[in-house]
């Protein structure tokens, strides 16, 4: 007999409606039975000690529970046939052969030989006239570049330069760099000091060039990362006289300016 399917199929319905009768013990009895009969593909043999081992029972407590369940079975040439489990699994061998014959004809299908294809001749043919092998190789395709969300270049496709030395940061970057800040919940600070500081950084770092939008967003973060304390004091008004005296007495070869002050 043929591989029957892995599943066997148990109708709720029909099953309850023929068993209704029937113990907890003679339920579990009955399903074992049929299970194993559906397993094996084969009717029970007419033996009580292997009946008694399949249902998991004693032999006494078997001989108590089998008119019940044995009512289900039929016994023919010592063997106990169950009618539905038998046109069942003639049903599980027929789909069986149905689906192993569809496969046998689909391999046959695949290996079989096939007409060659246009797009196969023409490779046959450019490998035939072609004078070299280079020439006979199919020329590979340079994929163009993506286009970014705005359908411009990619930002890393565009020209990479170096910070220009005479280059100040943009009065918008500072403005923003200023919003930034205080959504942030950052002191305030002298963001054009800042902005003079990482033109200086920048314009000294020759060896790295990189893109307009690259720069934008290294001043973004120089600005966020910024402290108070980072920054040189701003000269007020005093300190700048007092430098200007000290530059003239230099230049007079007097050594200390703070003499002429009153």
């Amino acid at each position: 007999m043929s591989k029957t399917d892995k599943f066997m199929p148990l109708y709720a319905s029909d099953y309850l409606a023929d068993t209704m009768h029937l113990t907890t013990a003679e339920h579990g009895a009955y399903l074992l039975l049929i299970m194993h009969y559906w397993r094996t593909g084969e009717a029970l043999v007419a033996d009580d000690a292997q009946l008694a081992r399949i249902t998991r029972c004693t032999p006494k407590d078997w001989q108590k529970i089998k008119p019940a369940v044995m009512a289900f079975f039929k016994t023919v040439d010592g063997k106990h046939v169950h009618g539905r489990v038998e046109r069942q699994l003639a049903l599980a061998a027929e789909r069986y052969d149905r689906k192993v014959e569809r496969a046998k004809a689909g391999a046959a299908k695949r290996w079989s030989k096939q007409p060659e294809s246009d797009a196969s001749s023409m490779l046959q043919a450019s490998h035939k006239h072609a004078s070299s092998i280079p020439q006979a190789m199919p020329k590979r395709c340079q994929p163009e570049p993506e286009p970014d969300s705005l359908g411009k270049p990619s930002e890393w496709d565009r020209p990479r330069k170096p910070w220009p030395p005479d280059a100040v940061v943009p009065e918008k970057w500072i403005v923003l760099a200023a919003q930034q800040r205080k959504l942030a919940g950052l002191p305030e600070i002298d963001l054009h000091v800042t902005a003079r500081m990482f033109a200086n950084h920048y314009a000294a770092d020759t060896q790295n060039p990189r893109t307009f939008a690259e720069f934008q967003a290294k001043w973004a973060n120089w600005a966020l990362k910024e402290k108070p304390n980072d920054q040189p004091k701003r000269n007020t008004a005093s300190d700048t006289l007092r430098e200007l005296a000290r530059m003239a007495a230099e230049a007079e070869g007097n050594p200390n300016p703070d003499q002429w002050r009153g």
